[in-house]
């Protein structure tokens, strides 16, 4: 957990506000992959996210938004 806050305050702020706006937005919560700076968010309604999200992007650095599904499953291995 301490690293990956670490990991968060080494990115630039709009990195940061992007998670901070999924979250205000009512994602259950935000994250990054590993240094970033992709983020991603849960929610259940990820219209408004998204749409907040691509505003402050399309104001500040660009970038791209877009919402995708769980999987729900794990994975599968087959024996040949």
């Amino acid at each position: 957990m301490g690293f990956k806050e670490r990991e968060a305050g080494l990115q630039t702020d709009e990195v940061r506000r992007c998670m901070d706006i999924m979250k205000e937005q009512g994602a259950y919560g935000a994250g990054m992959s590993s240094f970033g700076p992709t983020v991603y968010a849960v929610a259940e309604d990820p219209g408004e996210v998204k749409k907040a999200v691509a505003e402050f992007l399309d104001s500040t650095i660009g970038g791209q938004v877009f919402v995708t599904g769980a999987r729900n499953t794990g994975a599968e291995i087959t024996v040949k």
